[in-house]
């Protein structure tokens, strides 16, 4: 009877090794399935992009222009090694504050986003008529739910009422699971209000 159990017991162990081995292999193949689906979503984005900067004849450079340069040359951009493109079409104005290194301020974006496709599938957060208005974050804070891309270009837009294109990968955008890039047309306002911690 003793060796009955112990047979049994070793039976159970066996099983359950067997079940959780075979669990385990399901699930790394399971997620190597995933891993490589997501590789071949980045190289289609990856040849999307380079499509969209073909197709449009842009210039893409890796050392940022002046704002003269971007002015003076319309299918200029810059590619930052985040991997953001970024183009200034607008300055901005000189008469209100400019954006410092480490300002807390309320900034206001509205935009046009449209896909890199030939046929491009456009989203307009920009027109006077959008309910919406100004969608405003507040930079050098918490900015869940912001695109570092949009971060990034702010960055460098510095002045309100400046504008500028982005081409923004879908690491730096709103929904980095969703493996789209998205072009966009950005204008950006400051508020005079500093935020205070």
């Amino acid at each position: 009877m003793q060796l009955k159990i112990n047979i049994q017991n070793f039976m159970k162990i066996v099983s359950s090794l067997i079940a959780g081995l075979l669990l385990s292999a399901w699930l790394f193949t399971s997620c190597s399935g995933d891993t490589r689906i997501y590789a071949k979503e980045l190289k289609a984005e990856k040849l999307l992009v380079e499509d969209y900067i073909k197709r449009n004849g842009l210039r893409i450079v890796e050392e940022m222009p002046s704002n003269e340069e971007f002015l003076l040359d319309e299918k200029l951009y810059f590619k930052s090694t985040s991997g953001l493109y970024y183009r200034l079409e607008k300055e901005g104005r000189n008469d209100l504050d400019s954006l410092q290194a480490d300002d807390k301020l309320k900034v206001g974006t509205k935009y046009l986003e449209y896909t890199l496709t030939q046929q491009a599938d456009t989203a307009d957060y920009w027109s006077p008529d959008v309910s919406q208005g100004w969608k405003y974050f507040t930079y050098g804070t918490n900015t869940e739910g912001m695109s570092l891309g949009f971060l990034e270009a702010v960055s460098y837009m510095r002045k309100t009422e400046s504008e500028a294109k982005l081409i923004v990968t879908s690491k730096l955008g709103f929904n980095p699971s969703e493996v789209i890039p998205y072009g966009y047309k950005m204008k950006i306002r400051f508020t005079k209000n500093e935020i205070k911690d």
